[in-house]
This record gives C-alpha cells, structure tokens and sequence, in this order.
C-alpha cells in the first residue's frame, strides 16, 4: 500500500494533525489513547461537507448533537478511533482518485461491488469502512477481477 498522509489531496496540507499520523502507528495509537480534541472533528466537517453525515454516524451521534463535540478538549478512545479510520479512508479515496470532487462523488453512488450500497453509507462502521478500503484498493491497483 501506498503512504497516505493528511497532507494529500484530501486536506491540501491543512490540517491539525500530524502529516505522518496515518503511516506511523505509534502517532496514531498515541493520538487515540489521548483523545482527539474536538477541534478535529469541527476541521473534518469543514474540510469535508459531503462526509458530515459518515461522521456524524461513525461518532455516534445525531447532526444536532454533533456541535457539542467541537468544544470537547478529547473525545473518548472509540470516537477517536472512529473519526482518524474514517478520515484516513478519506484521504485514501481522494489520492486513488486524484480529487477530493472525484472521491466525493465516488463516495455517493451506488457500487454494484458494494451490493449496491453507497460507499458512504458503509463508512459508520469499521467492517462497512473495511469492504469500502477493499474496493478503493483495487481500484487502486487495477484489480477488477
């Protein structure tokens, strides 16, 4: 697999995490342990409007609620975990894809791979992100089989 950092297509280097968070396991482990600030999760909103919903789902919580976390100084281990998967995946579609506008399409029509699904549907869950990774992987390496 290819590096995937947050300095990628996805965020144009614009972000408040650590360019090497999602190739180094260590930061990454660090980061969840600690707990993501809620800042973060007001940036991924921001930077990625047409996944608030995938956020909102995987952080468990309703787009109402969704606010109160911004002021969070760390959300708990599964939110943290969930928020950095769903953002690395991200980033992975746009560089696959090579626009975040491509990745967000993609995103949002139906896959005869994913049964039919919405990639973005699947992307509340870490098994639903799993089958998404998958599919982005072939396409990625030109695997269509």
């Amino acid at each position: 697999m290819t590096d995937v950092t947050t300095n990628s297509i996805a965020f144009g280097g614009n972000t408040p995490l650590p360019a090497n968070i999602f190739n180094n396991d260590k930061v990454y482990y660090q980061a969840v342990v600690k707990g993501l600030s809620g800042k973060v999760v007001k940036w991924a909103v921001m930077a990625m409007p047409k996944q608030k919903e995938a956020i909102v789902k995987a952080l468990g919580t309703t787009s109402g609620n969704l606010s109160r976390l911004y002021s969070k100084d760390a959300l708990d281990q599964h939110q943290s975990e969930q928020m950095l998967d769903v953002l690395k995946l991200y980033v992975e579609v746009c560089d696959v894809l090579g626009s975040t506008k491509k990745a967000d399409l993609w995103l949002s029509i139906s896959a005869p791979v994913l049964n039919g699904e919405k990639p973005i549907d699947l992307m509340d869950t870490f098994i639903g992100r799993k089958m998404v990774r998958e599919v982005v992987n072939k396409i990625r390496f030109g695997d269509f089989s």
